[in-house]
């Protein structure tokens, strides 16, 4: 269990990373946690009860970011992780 945990963490490390780097912004500062509870999803036709990524981000990015790559970000993790069913963001 804990090695897959590891794994998915480890997979929306790499999408958040790439895609700042695409948009050109700084990709130190931002934080990756997988919740273990549980939340409702839709995936194609079916609800789901799956766990969801939250990534944290300073405030003096917030704006660059949803702009240029929050909506990308959170596609990519859905589509690429298929043990989550979303993606949260907070802001620092």
């Amino acid at each position: 269990m804990k090695n897959n945990l590891e794994k998915m963490i480890a997979k929306a490390k790499e999408i958040i990373k790439e895609e700042m780097i695409k948009a050109r912004i700084e990709y130190k500062s931002v934080k990756i946690n997988l919740s273990l509870s549980k939340r409702v999803g839709v995936q194609g036709d079916q609800r789901t009860y799956k766990p969801f990524i939250e990534i944290t981000i300073p405030k003096k990015q917030r704006r660059i970011f949803y702009e240029k790559c929050a909506e990308k970000t959170s596609n990519r993790m859905t589509n690429e992780i298929n043990e989550i069913n979303g993606v949260i963001y907070t802001i620092l």
